[in-house]
């Protein structure tokens, strides 16, 4: 049986988060392109002290919500920004499109 990964002050930590050896928190995950990304934090929960002499953050598992959440609504998570025409472009590539829209544009 396998046993489950901790942080430092004994807390079962989920998939994908992990403790560094400088106290920050990560989580790993990928885009849809399958490349990995990450995010950081030194709070794992929003109830956590933050350590002394650093800037406040949000917690990691709020990180996490705020992905899942980007995921769940279709926004596209492996760009980081985007331009207005590839925005247009990409909704113009929806099939419930009315061709009036497409020759404004």
């Amino acid at each position: 049986m396998s046993e489950k990964r901790q942080d430092s002050k004994r807390r079962i930590l989920k998939n994908g988060e992990s403790q560094r050896s400088d106290g920050r928190y990560c989580y790993k995950y990928l885009d849809e392109l399958g490349k990995s990304h990450f995010l950081y934090s030194w709070k794992l929960l929003p109830t956590d002290k933050l350590p002394k002499d650093k800037k406040e953050c949000k917690s990691l598992r709020e990180l996490e919500k705020e992905l899942q959440l980007k995921v769940f609504k279709g926004i596209d998570i492996s760009q980081k920004s985007i331009t207005v025409l590839e925005l247009a472009e990409k909704h113009l590539e929806q099939l419930n499109v009315r061709h009036n829209t497409k020759k404004v544009i």
